[in-house]
């Protein structure tokens, strides 16, 4: 998460613009060489994770394992990166609802 944000600090776009060169900028920082799947996959994963403890959240309950010292951190963290992108998508779910059944 956090060579995400300095990813996009450093290039000015979001790690998920092009997945081989976030790779290759993160490679570096890690204990063993990620193929770019894996990457992506793991983005993907927290991603979700996120999602999902934002709309418990956003629903008046506690994000999942928030006793976590780590998990706290990792879900500050995953606010920073994805909380507009999160508000968007659940506007966009909403918006397809609009007009499904209506005879007009």
């Amino acid at each position: 998460m956090q060579s995400m944000m300095r990813y996009k600090s450093a290039k000015g776009r979001d790690s998920t613009s092009n997945i081989a060169h976030f790779t290759d900028f993160v490679n570096p920082s890690l204990s063993f060489p990620a193929t770019k799947t894996q990457v992506g996959r793991k983005i993907e994963r927290l991603r979700k994770k996120f999602q999902n403890n934002f709309m418990r959240e956003v629903n008046g309950k506690k994000p999942t394992n928030y006793s976590n010292k780590h998990q706290r951190k990792l879900y500050r963290l995953s606010e920073k990166i994805w909380t507009t992108e999160v508000h968007v998508d659940s506007r966009d779910d909403d918006d397809d609802d609009e007009g499904v059944g209506d005879d007009n």
